[in-house]
C-alpha cells in the first residue's frame, strides 16, 4: 500500500469534543473538557479553563 502526502490550503477538522484525563497526586482521575481547539497552519492550539487543574499538569 502506498501513500501520498497532501498539502491542502486549509485544514478543517470540524468541532472536536474532547475530554482530557490525567491523574491527581492520589491517583484519582482528573477529567476536564477542552474548551476549544483550532489550527494555525500545521499546529493545533488547545484551550483549557483557566481554573482547570489539568492545565497546570499538562
Amino acid at each position: 500500500m502506498t501513500h501520498q502526502t497532501i498539502y491542502p490550503s486549509i485544514l478543517y477538522a470540524g468541532t472536536p469534543v474532547v475530554l482530557a484525563v490525567s491523574r491527581n497526586e492520589g491517583s484519582t482521575p482528573n477529567v476536564t473538557p477542552i474548551s476549544s481547539a483550532w489550527w494555525l497552519e500545521w499546529n493545533c492550539v488547545l484551550g483549557f479553563d483557566t481554573h482547570s487543574k489539568y492545565r497546570t499538569e499538562f
